[in-house]
């Protein structure tokens, strides 16, 4: 929210990462790979082998996806409104995500599939993600919830074993 400081955005990394200098140009983050192919109807993603969330679990394809649909079923409405072209998300394999679109018309679509946060389905496993976290959830950004109390503050700290604190986009 407005003057929140770090908001919980934060805590979650995404495939791709902007840059401050270059507004339409965007390097691997999680991704350590990017396939986009000349008829722009698909981007695949590779996922770093060393992207972990903050309990040094893995990130995987399927925590792509389910963070994808989880997004598009339960998140902003304007995410309906930026996923709208995109037909599926496939996890084919442990650490590849492939977004299949419905046409190529939206050039945009990389890009805003690469920005979807990377949420950790086992941490979500069981719990209703529109109801209020009890606890500090797990995330794989360079910050961390170090307290946490219900409903009222969360408080962040930097994430010493951060995977991508030695990365250029980190």
């Amino acid at each position: 929210g407005s003057g929140s400081g770090t908001s919980l955005g934060h805590i979650w990394e995404s495939l791709l990462t902007g840059s401050a200098d270059e507004g339409s140009v965007a390097y691997g983050h999680i991704a350590r790979t990017i396939e986009l192919p000349s008829d722009r109807m698909w981007i695949g993603f590779d996922i770093r082998p060393e992207a972990k969330f903050s309990d040094g679990s893995p990130v995987t394809a399927e925590d792509v996806v389910w963070s994808f649909r989880t997004l598009l079923d339960h998140g902003r409405p304007s995410y309906k409104l930026q996923f709208a072209d995109v037909a599926e998300a496939v996890a084919e394999g442990p650490r590849r995500v492939v977004f299949r679109f419905k046409n190529n018309t939206n050039r945009d679509l990389p890009m805003i599939v690469g920005g979807i946060p990377v949420m950790s389905k086992k941490f979500f496993d069981g719990r209703d993600f529109k109801a209020p976290l009890t606890v500090p959830p797990i995330g794989s950004g360079a910050y961390r919830v170090a307290s946490f109390e219900f409903g009222r503050s969360m408080v962040f700290e930097r994430n010493p074993d951060w995977w991508a604190a030695k990365l250029p986009t980190g």
